[in-house]
């Protein structure tokens, strides 16, 4: 995305100067409103579990694998995707899942089984981060037909811990807690509903090489009947468990998949903090339940809003920068500090701003240094801005080039020095990308100002 960015900078110059560009900020209340926020935030900060310490700082880096090789479950987690052949987008929950999984379980490998890649930006990051495989699709089983993706992903997802071993998650499952203390099982589930009153969920599944709770249930499929929505894949693992309590453990329900999928668990997950997660490693956030609630416009924009407790810690994980503000400037030090506040007071706080000062006579760059360097960003925030001091007057396009090869960010926000963003563009347009995930343009009405 970046080279198609640099691409666009430098021929189609005038679209990239509108894109991101509001004029809606009321002039003096930049620091008013992002102390607001730093309030808000306060009142609902979660910290990660047990010590947990991750920030999703791009470029991103996870910690190293643990080396453990003398347990029972290897350390290789597997996520499944692109059973579904109309949805490819890769979600803000898809990209807290396979990132959560990295940060806590410090995988000696995650292999990502899929049958269509995934798309968006957020695979664009973690892609480097793992271990791509072709999956299999499976169009028959002991001569049983397979039509429906989910019943694919189940039995792919047995296939391969029977090769590898290790630990499977669906990738709306978010890791919380280390899962050191439970690999030295032959294989392991956890409780779907109280008591397991429905059954073993198989969207986490611990288990060693060929184990034989696991090959006992594959080739349970020889009865398989697709017309039996969740009998093979929740149903029936809980019945050979009671068969055979030697081969596997279970675990309680609030283990890995509480809150449950119906109204009242989507509404804890993201719209409650009486529900601390003591006793969760994991918790399955159920995607597919929270695309039929009122909840199915949740994106990483809720983040920074107080929701949950849940979607408080999913703010750990959410890509700084996000976004990239470009803002050459060259005689506009007049205006340069309205504009680096309307960058600091918006609402979604995961940017930088890379600002180009182009040979400019007026020291724009210096005034904005010091400005950045006496707190007018806000706390903390002065490492958020990068001054490059252009030895030659550029002009514009170049100078806004050389800008956008130093950024980090996701996300290209080309703005000028006498412009200025209104405090929830980021928020919306972060919104807007969650729910579309192939999006590779935003762009926003803008109103002219002058002073007189």
């Amino acid at each position: 995305r970046r080279g198609k960015l640099l691409f666009a900078a430098a021929v189609a110059l005038v679209t990239l100067i509108v894109v991101f560009k509001n004029g809606s900020f009321l002039h003096g209340r930049g620091l008013g409103l992002l102390q607001s926020y730093l309030d808000d935030w306060r009142q609902c900060e979660v910290p990660l579990p047990d010590g947990v310490s991750f920030s999703a700082t791009l470029p991103l880096q996870f910690p190293k694998h643990s080396g453990q090789h003398d347990r029972t479950v290897p350390n290789i987690v597997h996520f499944l995707f692109g059973y579904k052949w109309d949805n490819t987008g890769f979600n803000f929950v898809n990209f807290v899942a396979v990132v959560s999984a990295l940060a806590v379980l410090k995988p000696k490998v995650v292999m990502f089984h899929c049958l269509q890649e995934p798309t968006g930006f957020l695979w664009e990051l973690v892609r480097p981060h793992v271990t791509l495989v072709q999956g299999r699709d499976v169009k028959n089983i002991f001569g049983n037909p397979i039509n429906h993706y989910a019943h694919k992903a189940d039995i792919v997802r047995l296939e391969a811990l029977l090769e590898h071993g290790g630990i499977y998650l669906d990738v709306d499952v978010v890791t919380l807690r280390s899962f050191d203390q439970i690999m030295d099982v032959d294989a392991a589930m956890g409780e779907e509903g109280e008591n397991g009153r429905i059954g073993l969920c198989n969207a986490v599944i611990l288990a060693k090489p060929n184990s034989p709770f696991v090959r006992m249930w594959y080739e349970s499929y020889k009865t398989f009947n697709q017309s039996m929505w969740n009998y093979h894949s929740v149903v029936l693992p809980k019945e050979l468990a009671k068969q055979h309590p030697e081969m596997i453990t279970q675990f309680g329900y609030q283990m890995f998949h509480w809150p449950l999928w119906d109204e009242g668990g989507i509404r804890t997950m993201l719209d409650s903090f009486e529900y601390g997660y003591s006793m969760n490693r994991a918790v399955h956030v159920w995607n597919t339940g929270m695309m039929r609630s009122d909840f199915r416009n949740f994106s990483m924009s809720w983040c920074f809003q107080c929701h949950s407790t849940l979607i408080s810690m999913m703010r750990h994980y959410v890509p700084d920068p996000l976004f990239s503000v470009v803002m050459p400037c060259h005689n506009q030090a007049r205006y340069v500090i309205e504009a680096l506040v309307s960058v600091s007071a918006q609402s979604f706080p995961k940017w930088e701003i890379i600002l180009v000062d182009d040979r400019s006579p007026d020291g724009c760059g210096m005034l904005a240094q010091d400005f950045a360097a006496r707190g007018g960003l806000g706390p903390g925030n002065e490492h958020r801005l990068k001054v490059l001091m252009s030895p030659i007057n550029h002009g514009l396009a170049a100078s806004r080039n050389l800008g956008i090869k130093a950024a980090r960010g996701v996300w290209i926000c080309a703005l000028d020095a006498d412009d200025k963003l209104g405090p929830n563009y980021f928020f919306d347009a972060a919104h807007e990308m969650t729910l579309q995930p192939d999006l590779q343009l935003i762009y926003s009405n803008q109103k002219f100002f002058s002073r007189l």
